[in-house]
């Protein structure tokens, strides 16, 4: 079975269903359920460097727009007011062996060989996503007011200690090189108010995102701790 078919299975047996089992409907604009004075829509997308060695990735775009029905296309609307459905998972994702900050991921290589994930296992993981954490937060949209607020509610989750933390230690696995000045990582790490001995008290974390990772054997961990220990010296 290809990581095309698979991707193509989680959405038919799984995905749908399910968006169809909460109530919502399926229409030229993706799945849509009207609400008071808004409707809620959910467009599947698939990214566009879905590849063999990329692996096969989608996810779900997530909006609320005024009145009982669309007025525009969804591509002419604020992209800005829209959230994808890794805002609405624990962690946002990031420890989640199916999840990438580009969405769901099936297959793709590890450590330079290709994976043959138990598709199975996928549409249980998927599944209860769906059940347990997207489909419950959406279903607590009963107006557009509602929307507003759980939507600041869910940005202040994605910007919590925890989260920016997740996100630095991604981030920072996943470049070649930790050099100090690196604008990536010390960037990220002064935007988001992570000091270097919070950094430096989380090595659990990091090996959870590096054994999760494309490449599982690399360890940057001394190079960031390098970087670390040049900044401070430099401060």
């Amino acid at each position: 079975m290809t990581s095309k078919e698979k991707k193509d299975i989680v959405l038919r047996e799984v995905v749908k269903p399910e968006l169809k089992l909460a109530g919502y409907r399926s229409t030229k604009l993706g799945f849509t359920s009207m609400r008071e004075d808004c409707c809620l829509i959910i467009h599947l997308f698939s990214n566009r460097f879905n590849s063999v060695a990329m692996g096969f990735n989608f996810g779900l775009e997530i909006e609320a727009v005024k009145g009982k029905q669309p007025a525009e296309h969804p591509r002419y609307r604020d992209f800005r007011e829209r959230i994808h459905e890794d805002i609405l998972l624990p962690d946002c994702g990031f420890l989640h062996p199916y999840h990438d900050p580009l969405g769901y991921k099936i297959d793709g290589y590890k450590d330079y060989k290709p994976q043959d994930m138990d598709v199975e296992d996928i549409k249980r993981r998927i599944g209860d996503d769906l059940r347990q954490y997207i489909l419950p937060e959406l279903a607590e949209v009963k107006c557009y007011e509602d929307w507003t607020r759980k939507r600041q509610e869910w940005n202040e989750r994605a910007n919590s200690k925890r989260v920016c933390l997740l996100r630095l230690l991604y981030h920072a696995h996943h470049y070649q090189q930790i050099q100090s000045g690196n604008p990536n990582l010390l960037d990220i790490r002064q935007k988001d108010r992570i000091s270097a001995q919070e950094i430096k008290e989380n090595y659990s974390l990091y090996r959870q995102i590096k054994a999760l990772s494309a490449h599982p054997n690399d360890d940057n961990w001394p190079l960031i701790l390098s970087a670390l220990a040049t900044e401070e010296t430099n401060e």
